[in-house]
């Protein structure tokens, strides 16, 4: 897997980044794709110039296999 941590709902607020704004659930940060994605709501939020784009309408659904690495 080669994500680099959870982040979880307090430390996004105390950064000014809220959760994953579908499902308030935790973000995990994917370091080689330059995203966050949330396991509950299936998306994945890319990361522009180190700004997270937390729109849903630009996340994009992640895929089978991507959310069964989130349980690996």
């Amino acid at each position: 897997m080669n994500y680099l941590q959870t982040v979880h709902p307090p430390a996004l607020i105390a950064r000014g980044i809220e959760p994953c704004p579908a499902s308030k659930g935790a973000l995990i940060y994917m370091r080689e794709q330059q995203e966050l994605w949330c396991a509950v709501s299936q998306l994945a939020y890319p990361i522009k110039d180190d700004i997270p784009m937390m729109v849903v309408e630009e996340a994009r659904q992640l895929s089978d296999t991507e959310v069964a690495s989130l349980s690996d």
